[in-house]
């Protein structure tokens, strides 16, 4: 069988989660798939009326709060949704000969990073976590760009993600090129290749 390897991004908002995400994808030569902690919350509130595709303020702060409350029902809350979506892509795309990349581009929290590694570790997968670092001024100005503004500083879901012990560090405050760099180097990482 092929292997399976996975990478969980953190990072706070408007660090470049998602572009990091699209990169990796871009780069892998096989199955791939994005998976987020984060899509469960979204259809839950989806089912309420709210629309998560807007990315303003209000919204954000929704997420934040709706989150906050189902996690205090129970920690694994989200996880379990992911978990469910990861083993459901490997199961359909794993065959002999060909390696599968999932990205988690959401790891917000300390147990979210905690359960993936050890998801990984159980399932013999490779297991890289990624922060991404960049300025505040860059970030909000990133999201000024888009006719946004930073939310929600404050709530865990942002400040906890500095206590994940992650294996790479990514610097985003230069150009998309790199970010690109990065990527190729975390795949280098993944597939055990030194450069």
């Amino acid at each position: 069988m092929g292997k399976v390897f996975v990478v969980g991004i953190t990072g706070r908002q408007g660090a470049g989660k998602s572009a990091l995400c699209r990169e990796l994808l871009s780069l892998w030569n096989g199955p791939k798939c994005r998976v987020a902690i984060g899509d469960a919350l979204k259809a839950e509130l989806a089912d309420t009326g709210i629309d998560t595709s807007l990315k303003t303020p209000e919204v954000r702060q929704a997420m934040q709060a709706h989150g906050k409350k189902r996690r205090a029902q129970g920690p694994d809350c989200f996880i379990d949704a992911t978990e469910q979506a990861i083993l459901e892509f490997v199961e359909r795309e794993l065959e002999p000969g060909k390696d599968i990349l999932v990205v988690v581009d959401d790891v917000r929290m300390v147990r979210e990073a905690e359960w993936l590694r050890q998801f990984c570790a159980s399932r013999q997968i490779e297991c890289r976590l990624v922060r991404i670092v960049v300025s505040r001024d860059t970030r909000a100005g990133r999201l000024a760009e888009k006719g946004l503004a930073l939310a929600g500083e404050e709530d865990a879901t942002e400040t906890e993600q500095d206590r994940i012990a992650v294996d790479w560090t990514v610097t985003n405050n230069d150009s998309v090129i790199k970010l690109i760099e990065s990527a190729c180097l975390i795949i280098c990482d993944l597939l055990g290749v030194r450069l």
